[in-house]
Parts: structure tokens; C-alpha cells; sequence
């Protein structure tokens, strides 16, 4: 039963980031603005000349939704299997607008980088200053243990913790392996 909700939960997560993100992203490449949409009415307030000096486009991508979905990361009151779930929305979001690139490349630093904005369109999907970054750069279980990522293809990620022993590999990892 606990397992199942944990499912249900992951499926929530992950059907809420992907349509906040579809909202938020014309993927159909359609003319028409998305209705009532908060950041299309930012980013035309941003272009308005009166206010191009108050804000700025950086201000304007840390406001969006994207920009939170890693904001409870590592909270108490999740479980590991819940804060792999919040990584995994991240890259699904992710694969979402860069449909054409699949997921980021590289090491657990260089996902980092382009997770903090240093990406093609600046958008950003991990807060640069969320606690679970350690000062090396790199995303971190509850544990203080960087995650572990490995790109099965560009539509899928293994996301691994290496659990309390901090050991790759081994009977307490928690991880998502599509």
C-alpha cells in the first residue's frame, strides 16, 4: 500500500511539472500566446520600457515554476524515493523543452551548471542557492552524498542516492532507473 501511494505521488509530481511546463512553453511552436499565462505577461512587463530597467530577464526566470519544482529537495518530511522523484521532475521538465537535445550532459557538475540556467534558453530549474548543491558544485542526497546520474539515452535518466553508507551500488541506494 505505502509503495503504491509513493507511485501515485511520483505520477503526480511528475504530470504537474510536465503541465506546468507545457503551459508554460508553446512546444507546438504555435503563433497564438498562451492565455492568462504569468510569464508571458512578465516578459512583456519586461520588455516595456518603463520597466526594462527595474527587472531583470534572470529576476523574471527565477519567478517561473520551473525554478521551484527542487524547492522542498531533501525536506524532512519527504522520503529519499520522493526527493529522486523531484530530481526526476527536473529532468523531465527539462526533456520537455529541450525535446530536440534530450537530457543534460556530463558529470553531476556540469548537470548542475545547466540546471542553474547555463543552459541555451537561461532557463532555470534549480535555484543556485538550493542547499542540496555542495560547495563543489554538485547535487546532493539527504545524506550529503552527490547523486549519481547516468544517461540511459536522451529521454532517460538513472538517478541514484547512495543512501546513508554513502557507497554506490549497494542494498540502501534509493534511485530511479528507467
Amino acid at each position: 500500500m505505502r509503495k503504491l501511494l509513493l507511485i501515485i505521488g511520483l505520477l503526480i509530481v511528475i504530470g504537474t511539472t510536465s503541465f506546468l511546463v507545457w503551459q508554460r512553453y508553446d512546444l507546438t511552436h504555435q503563433k497564438a500566446p498562451i492565455i492568462n499565462s504569468p510569464s508571458q505577461s512578465l516578459v512583456r512587463e519586461l520588455n516595456s520600457p518603463t520597466v526594462s530597467g527595474l527587472i531583470s530577464k534572470r529576476e523574471v526566470l527565477l519567478s517561473l515554476p520551473e525554478a521551484h519544482i527542487a524547492d522542498n529537495l531533501n525536506s524532512p518530511n519527504n522520503t529519499q524515493l520522493q526527493d529522486i522523484a523531484i530530481i526526476n521532475s527536473i529532468f523531465y521538465a527539462w526533456r520537455l523543452i529541450y525535446s530536440k537535445t534530450g537530457n543534460p550532459v556530463g558529470n553531476n557538475q556540469d548537470i548542475v551548471r545547466s540546471l542553474v540556467g547555463n543552459n541555451p534558453k537561461g532557463i532555470i530549474f534549480l535555484q543556485p542557492n538550493n542547499p542540496a548543491i555542495n560547495k563543489d558544485g554538485e547535487l546532493c542526497d539527504r545524506f550529503g552524498h552527490p547523486f549519481f546520474f547516468h544517461a540511459k539515452s536522451g529521454t532517460q535518466m538513472e538517478i541514484r542516492s547512495a543512501g546513508p553508507d554513502g557507497i554506490m551500488f549497494t542494498k540502501d541506494d534509493v534511485f530511479i532507473s528507467p
